[in-house]
């Protein structure tokens, strides 16, 4: 009898902790949007996410994964890239920040796609990221 108790507290105890890293999980690294394909004039149409509302949802969220998932930015030119997907919100040396909407952390935080670019001016990987306030 108590050997079974201890065998469900402890079912409990682990379904309880797997839930949780499950949910930090999604809160911090987990994309809420469906795969779509990459359109050029559809992500530069939704340039200013902010728009419509202050709360935009995810808006080219699944582009974002499309082109991530693709590789289709890798290699090409920052000219390249502006050409694809319009001016960025910032841009360095290193890197150009696209705005995606409110895409991760359960949909309350603001997500970027993040293109870097090597020291020959190439883009050598895209992610998507969060946006630092």
């Amino acid at each position: 009898m108590i050997k079974t108790l201890l065998s469900t507290f402890l079912a409990i105890i682990i379904g309880v902790l797997a839930l949780l890293g499950y949910l930090t999980w999604s809160y911090h690294y987990d994309v809420s949007a469906v795969r779509t394909s990459f359109a050029s004039d559809i992500w530069q149409d939704n340039a200013n996410i902010y728009a419509d509302s202050n709360d935009p949802g995810c808006i080219r969220g699944g582009m974002a994964i499309d082109l991530v998932e693709t590789k289709l930015l890798r290699g090409k030119t920052i000219s390249e890239v502006t050409y694809l997907l319009g001016d960025p919100i910032e841009a360095t040396d290193q890197a150009l920040h696209y705005e995606l909407g409110q895409c991760s952390g359960f949909g309350w935080h603001n997500t970027l796609l993040s293109v870097s670019v090597n020291n020959k001016g190439e883009v050598s990987r895209a992610s998507i990221v969060w946006d630092t306030p």
